[in-house]
């Protein structure tokens, strides 16, 4: 994460609401993250240490922590991300910060026998409320909550629960997983051809050296775990899981899902390469400003994440929250905007997500041009930037001129604000 511990309530309280409540589903990882923390300070003790008393152990899952196994625990995977050629190469193995509010939402290593074994008691508790005595307040936990777009194809109903989508089959599923975006267009796989199948809860799961995939069937005691080390160049966990529940309970005949991940496969590749090939060959005007003039430091409003912007062999580089390893060149792409965007290999080496749309790989330097009066920056002056990281929380991506006073850097702020509210945003 790039949110320091200290920050952390910060960053929660800067969130917009994307979508109405129950009206629409929105992956979101942030509920998770402030269980985690509020357990955390009510109980006195680590949600590590919940976990480990309240299910691992009385589940047997000897093999699951929160943060990195350590030593005696051996037989650890490494983390690979995927080149253009197909081959993997390893990065460096994430690292959850030992925080709970970091930890629920993603820093739990695990092992598919452990998996096994815990979706067992997950499907005791959906097949029967005293099931699994863990498993707590199964009615509200696995009712369903908020609908998954009727395109997504479930005739009798596809719904977001508490931490499992649902499905009643026959359906497309995967909807949490990375395919449906890979393949825009396209209909996903029917699985569920035969009678009396009964619904299936299912999840997907991707990061940096990692996929998987869930799925139960409880009226076939039935439970699909899939795992991956590597995030490779389509959801293959997602099309394995897929696969292997057609088998179970009718669907397409396998040459569909190598034809579709093979497409989707290409996609992502193509999709990466059209789009840097359309940022570095910009063709708006040159930059306003000499570069030295775009070296500042940045932080955005609610001030939780820093940028630094630095000249290094004649060039621009930006730096988040002044990490080395969040140090990228900027390339010029039209204006005083500027973009990160680099060859597939080198971002992959370095353990990115790479599947991103365009506002994300671009920075809007915003300059005032103001003559000056004392009160003012003064004439060609950076005041801040612009980098839509959260296209549904703009105002998390308006980042000031970190030496501008505070009434200087609040004007800015305002006046992007208006900007943005009558649809003249420049990124």
């Amino acid at each position: 994460m790039l949110i320091d511990e200290a920050s952390y309530i910060d960053f929660v309280a800067d969130q917009a609401r994307v979508r109405p409540l129950h009206g629409d589903f929105y992956y979101n990882n942030l509920g998770y993250k402030l269980a985690g923390l509020i357990l955390d300070h009510q109980c006195g003790v680590k949600l590590s240490s919940l976990l480990q008393e309240h299910f691992f152990d009385k589940w047997d899952m000897c093999r699951t922590f929160l943060g990195h196994p350590r030593p005696p625990i051996d037989g650890v995977s490494e983390a690979y991300n995927v080149l253009d050629n197909g081959k993997p190469i390893k990065i460096p193995t994430p690292l959850s910060p030992d925080t709970s509010f970091a930890q629920a939402s993603g820093g739990m290593y695990s092992c598919a026998q452990d998996l096994l074994r815990a979706y067992v008691q997950v499907m005791e508790a959906i097949k029967d409320p005293d099931g699994s005595p863990q498993v707590k307040q199964t009615d509200r936990l696995f009712a369903a909550h908020t609908g998954i777009p009727a395109h997504f194809g479930s005739v009798a109903g596809h719904h977001y629960c508490l931490g499992l989508a649902k499905a009643a089959l026959p359906a497309s599923i995967g909807y949490t997983g990375l395919n449906s975006s890979l393949l825009p267009g396209q209909s996903m796989p029917v699985i569920g051809e035969y009678n009396n199948i009964g619904p299936v809860y299912y999840d997907n799961g991707s990061g940096p050296g990692a996929l998987a995939a869930v799925a139960i069937l409880p009226r076939h005691d039935t439970v699909v775990v899939v795992l991956s080390n590597t995030l490779a160049l389509n959801d293959c966990a997602d099309w394995v899981q897929q696969l292997v529940l057609s088998k179970l309970v009718g669907g397409p005949p396998d040459c569909l899902f190598v034809s579709l991940a093979e497409e989707a496969r290409s996609n992502n590749l193509k999709g990466y390469a059209d789009l840097k090939a359309k940022l570095d060959n910009g063709q708006g005007p040159p930059p306003s400003l000499e570069l030295p003039q775009y070296c500042k430091p940045y932080e955005n409003i609610a001030e939780y994440l820093a940028i630094d912007v630095e000249l290094k062999d004649g060039k621009l580089v930006w730096t988040k929250q002044g990490r080395p390893g969040e140090q990228f060149p900027l390339y010029h792409y039209k204006g005083d905007t500027f973009h990160w965007m680099g060859e597939w290999n080198d971002m992959a080496s370095r353990g990115l997500l790479l599947h991103k749309a365009e506002h994300y790989w671009l920075v809007h330097f915003h300059v005032d041009r103001d003559d000056g009066d004392g009160d003012n920056v003064g004439e060609s002056d950076v005041v801040g930037l612009t980098w839509v990281h959260d296209p549904h929380n703009r105002q998390a991506g308006r980042f000031a001129n970190a030496l501008l006073d505070v009434d200087d850097r609040s004007q800015w702020y305002e006046w992007t604000r208006l900007v943005e509210s009558k649809g003249e945003t420049q990124v």
